[in-house]
């Protein structure tokens, strides 16, 4: 995982100071960030223009902004942390349900 990987856990934060400085950091981000999203959404077979994809979109951006608030909190600790497991089993009994109905509701 990008937000606790010892090789990414630490360009994430410093890719988001430089947009908060940069408009064209931004767009940049602002871009890879949609780019993501419509691959999730072709790879899963869904059309990332439909309006059908709202309700799914949205709990995929809770997700993103999940993990990458990890960045900021365990990116320094890593996997193994306890703090950190336990944020990911809460983070999946929450989600996954959410994800579920979500996908159920577009397909």
């Amino acid at each position: 995982m990008d937000a606790v990987s010892p090789v990414t856990a630490r360009l994430f934060p410093a890719l988001w100071e430089l947009a908060n400085q940069d408009a064209r950091i931004a767009a940049e981000l602002d871009r890879f960030y949609a780019g993501a999203m419509a691959a999730a959404f072709k790879a899963l077979g869904l059309d990332p223009a439909s309006p059908a994809v709202s309700e799914l979109q949205a709990v995929m951006a809770v997700l993103g902004a999940l993990v990458e608030g990890t960045t900021a909190i365990h990116g320094r600790t890593g996997a193994e942390d306890p703090g950190f497991q336990v944020l990911m089993s809460t983070a999946k009994a929450i989600l996954l349900p959410a994800l579920q109905k979500a996908l159920d509701t577009t397909r």
